[in-house]
């Protein structure tokens, strides 16, 4: 069970950032397409980014210049365009894993000079327009890597895991501190990795392992890391992936009472107020659901279940429950999918029109997709606004698709 649900949420197939946005957008007509993938390389990409409107989608591409991927941003308007790696790091990986907002800043991880002879040989980056990619070093100490999982809606603060001396660690960077290490969980095994912000940064959520076991946090500078503890009845296990804009509102998965005889976990909300919720699972299949991203004001949720007809992405709600998004699709936007195959969830944009992911097209090759939806329709009854911006572990799913990455799990 273990290694199922961090399989779900290894660096590569997990991670995510969107922000509030100042004003509605125009209504547009619902779609599903492929991003297509960048030239020269094989076919593959995946899509594991989204800012807060949906516009800009970040993921990574195999290309010419990146055989073993290369970063990507893609828009509806200008398709998908390569970001390039860090200086001295072309023979290796880059991909994107946060993307700011308002879709000017982007964040992630590329092969480096500095960390060639690291396990995994990867070093965090910030891009924008004006600088291109820009390294961002690494925690004293330990070996040379560091792996960027996202970026606060407003772009000023990067969160992932490094090498300190102490192990593998949660960092928070900034212009102004650069990497700070946030430690971890007392009473476990060092180990911790941060996977998302609030809007401002102020608030992070990861995981750590505590004197329990693997256990989901949340971090702030009053308080450092708290653990979030888990649902009732399984094994010892939680996971935190994704955090709504104000920080008040916590996704992930947990064992639990309900999974504890499948050897699954299942998927839940966390609040201040009533501690961890489970959101239960798909009908169907063998009991499991993993929560990857929430939107802005913590009303929708995505992620991953089992149903009837094998894995697949979920979209909950607390007036619908949880729902088959490829249901959804074809029922209440008339987005027929039957012939994309394997789908795999990665975010959701602030606003909640636009759910973006991986999965196997018509032609059967690994392509990152974007669903767009009809705004009224995905909004959800009595929702609070809030004023952050909240990060998502997304899942790529590339079993192919930059094995180095996928070496490293949070």
């Amino acid at each position: 069970m273990f290694n199922r649900f961090y399989s779900k949420l290894t660096i590569l197939t997990v991670g995510g950032v969107f922000g509030i946005f100042t004003s509605q957008a125009p209504a547009t007509a619902a779609f599903f397409r492929g991003v297509g993938d960048l030239l020269g390389g094989g076919l593959s990409s995946a899509a594991n980014r989204v800012s807060g409107d949906g516009s800009v989608v970040g993921g990574i591409s195999f290309s010419e210049a990146g055989p073993e991927g290369e970063a990507f941003l893609w828009t509806v308007e200008n398709g998908i365009r390569p970001l390039g790696f860090l200086a001295g790091g072309e023979n290796g990986p880059s991909g994107v894993f946060g993307i700011s907002d308002d879709g000017l800043v982007a964040a992630g991880a590329s092969f480096s000079p500095e960390s060639a002879l690291s396990v995994p040989p990867l070093q965090s980056f910030r891009w924008t327009a004006e600088t291109g990619l820009v390294p961002l070093g690494d925690l004293p100490g330990g070996a040379f890597s560091s792996f960027t999982l996202n970026i606060s809606g407003d772009g000023s603060v990067v969160v992932g895991s490094g090498e300190s001396a102490s192990g593998t660690e949660a960092f928070r960077w900034t212009e102004e501190t650069g990497m700070v290490g946030l430690g971890d969980l007392a009473g476990g095994a060092f180990f911790s990795t941060a996977t998302n912000a609030s809007f401002d940064g102020s608030v992070v959520v990861g995981n750590s392992i505590s004197s329990t076991g693997p256990e989901g946090f949340r971090w702030t500078e009053e308080t450092g890391l708290v653990g979030l503890g888990d649902l009732a009845g399984g094994e010892i296990l939680s996971n935190a992936t994704s955090i709504s804009n104000d920080g008040l509102v916590i996704v992930g998965a947990s064992s639990s009472d309900n999974s504890v005889d499948s050897g699954g976990t299942e998927a839940f909300r966390w609040t201040a107020e009533n501690g961890m919720v489970g959101l239960g699972d798909l009908a169907g299949g063998n009991f499991f659901s993993v929560a990857l991203a929430v939107s802005g004001d913590g009303s929708i949720i995505v992620g991953q279940s089992e149903s009837s007809r094998g894995e697949e992405p979920f979209i909950w709600d607390s007036l619908n429950g949880m729902r088959s998004l490829i249901q959804l699709l074809a029922n209440d936007f008339s987005l027929d999918v039957s012939d994309w195959t394997n789908l795999t969830v990665a975010d959701i944009s602030a606003d909640g029109s636009t759910i973006v992911g991986v999965g196997n097209n018509p032609e059967g090759a690994l392509e990152g997709w974007v669903a767009n939806l009809d705004s009224e329709q995905t909004q959800v009854p009595e929702a609070t606004p809030v004023l952050g911006l909240f990060s998502l572990l997304g899942v790529l799913g590339a079993n192919v698709l930059l094995k180095r990455f996928r070496e490293y799990r949070i």
